[in-house]
């Protein structure tokens, strides 16, 4: 059985529909990031923090391609790299003298899924809020150096702009899938110390 010849109308639905895919694809890749691989002290269970764009602080390395984020006792790193935000692949270590263990996003037991993470977030924070609760004569800096003051003639100056923290909570052992953190990334939890002496309305 031969094949018949497409009408003009098909050809058009056709070339329509192979653009459209060439086009997805392409945006596809232009939002890929980089693959991460995130290292935790072994049995390391809580709320894991990452500063971004910590002026100081060392930049994120690679090794094999992917970006490298080594997480210490306390659950957090600080990095003077910037955070991208894009489809990636991350994939999660505890590490330790023995060597490094994956640790699985879930695994399942007796037909049900239990999970080792919770709330992969993003934060992104503008200081300029913080100028609402300087009185006059007041000059703070932040830990990402974002350096806020109020002039006796109130007159205010800003330098510097925004703390973006990305976080997520991880188990030491895979908990049911409905499984709720503690409840300590709430906003005011996010605020650093020297946030915590400024007002904020």
């Amino acid at each position: 059985m031969g094949f018949r010849s497409l009408k003009r109308v098909e050809k058009i639905i056709l070339m329509s529909f192979v653009f459209s895919i060439i086009m997805m694809a392409g945006l596809w890749l232009m939002d890929k990031e980089d693959d991460r691989d995130f290292y935790l002290p072994p049995g390391f269970e809580g709320w894991v923090t990452i500063r971004y764009e910590v002026p100081d602080a060392p930049p994120l390395s690679y090794q094999d391609g992917n970006l490298q984020i080594v997480i210490a006792e306390n659950g957090i790193a600080e990095t003077s790299s910037r955070l991208t935000v894009g489809w990636r692949k991350d994939s999660y270590f505890w590490r330790s003298s023995e060597g490094d263990t994956p640790i699985p996003s879930s695994v399942q037991k007796d037909g049900e899924y239990y999970l080792y993470f919770s709330r992969h977030e993003y934060y992104t924070k503008d200081h300029l809020e913080v100028m609402k609760g300087l009185k006059a004569g007041e000059d703070t800096v932040l830990w990402d150096n974002t350096r806020i003051s109020r002039s006796e003639e109130q007159e205010v100056s800003y330098e510097k702009g925004r703390k973006t923290l990305e976080y997520f909570y991880i188990s030491a052992e895979p908990k049911s899938i409905m499984f709720v953190p503690p409840p300590l990334q709430s906003e005011e939890a996010l605020l650093d110390d020297e946030d915590r002496q400024i007002r904020i309305d």
